[in-house]
């Protein structure tokens, strides 16, 4: 998911998306199948710097459709929880990442935690 801006990673405090890009790629045994934006240009700007076919405006859609293996959040940390708290409830990821700061309040902290370790996500 990556909410960042395609001109400038840096400019809005969100290029973490793109260096996360290029440490998987540089992993060798992981590859980038997805992404997500609530921006589609955002979303296309980043699949094509990286060659990611599957583009989306709705995460939810594409867990269902991709069933990645690891799901990496970097969106504002207002909307953390959300989504760590989203992909959970699929089942779907084996484990899921997400930026730093966690969250912006405590109870967003415990709101996430609570069902990925019910479900052993990571």
């Amino acid at each position: 998911m990556t909410g960042a801006n395609p001109d400038d990673p840096d400019q809005d405090g969100l290029a973490m998306t793109y260096r996360h890009a290029i440490g998987s790629q540089a992993l060798g045994n992981c590859c980038l199948t997805a992404c997500a934006d609530i921006v589609r240009e955002n979303a296309e700007a980043f699949a094509a710097e990286y060659g990611i076919d599957s583009v989306y405006e709705d995460y939810e859609r594409m867990l269902a459709e991709t069933e990645p293996d690891i799901v990496s959040v970097c969106v504002p940390p207002g909307i953390h929880a959300d989504i760590v708290i989203g992909c959970a409830a699929t089942d779907i990821p084996s484990a899921i990442h997400r930026e730093k700061p966690m969250a912006t309040t405590w109870a967003d902290c415990r709101e996430m935690v609570e069902p990925c370790e019910t479900r052993g996500s990571s």
